[in-house]
């Protein structure tokens, strides 16, 4: 067995999070990767878009279907918040605590309960 067979290291259907430390002459070689990143900035980006969606939806909406307008800013200042590089959390679960049962009546049940799903699994 020659030193290079001896100090080979096979590999086969794990999965592997992090920093890995190797030696100085060592080689790594992945024959398939999966994922395209960071999943917590990805829901993120999903969310950020969803709560944009909601609102230009709100906006189309009458505003008399969303009590007086309370639904539309409160949608506009989640967005707001959103769109900080590190959204504070606390925040952003206490806007939602209050905007969620505005919305359960304008008829965007669906992304509502996409963004309150992200929204807690998130913060």
């Amino acid at each position: 067995m020659s030193d290079d067979e001896k100090q080979r290291i096979n590999i086969s259907g794990g999965s592997f999070v992090g920093a890995h430390s190797w030696g100085s002459r060592s080689k790594a070689h992945a024959e398939q990767v999966f994922g395209s990143g960071n999943p917590h900035q990805e829901d993120l980006e999903q969310l950020r878009h969803l709560v944009r969606q909601l609102v230009r939806t709100l906006h189309a909406e009458p505003e008399s279907n969303l009590d007086g307008g309370e639904a539309r800013w409160r949608t506009e200042e989640l967005s707001e918040l959103l769109e900080d590089e590190q959204p504070n959390a606390e925040h952003i679960k206490n806007r939602w605590s209050r905007l969620e049962p505005m919305l359960e009546t304008v008829g965007t049940i669906g992304s509502v309960a996409s963004i309150a799903s992200l929204i807690s699994s998130l913060f």
